[in-house]
């Protein structure tokens, strides 16, 4: 979606699992490692209209050790935001609604019981 600003997203290939998705992408797009990833308590949706289908799209949060970003091809720029320019930029709701949940998670620290911690061994 060239001239968007969102989050990092991919379609999950048909070995994969959601999670094993999120590292590949994180790494395919931004040249990141994750070192801890976890599952955060929303899920992302969609119409596809064209080929008629409702998409589910889980959302993670991921940390990594550098923010030295290596930027993949698709793409022409990246940036770091804070929550407030990021919730104005992005261009789905559902993702503006997952920066708050992630903030209020790990920032704000608020207990969410279904912030779950995938396990990378």
């Amino acid at each position: 979606y060239p001239g968007l600003w969102q989050m990092v997203t991919g379609k999950i290939k048909a070995d994969e699992r959601a999670h094993q998705t999120a590292m590949r992408e994180i790494k395919e797009e931004t040249g990141l490692i994750p070192v801890q990833l976890w599952v955060a308590p929303t899920v992302n949706s969609f119409y596809e209209p064209k080929d008629e289908y409702i998409c589910l799209l889980p959302v993670f949060a991921a940390r990594v050790e550098t923010d030295k970003i290596k930027l993949s091809p698709e793409h022409t720029e990246y940036q770091w935001f804070d929550k407030i320019t990021a919730q104005k930029l992005l261009a789905w709701e559902g993702q503006r609604k997952a920066v708050q949940i992630i903030e209020d998670y790990f920032l704000n620290e608020k207990s969410f019981f279904h912030f779950v911690e995938i396990s990378l061994k």
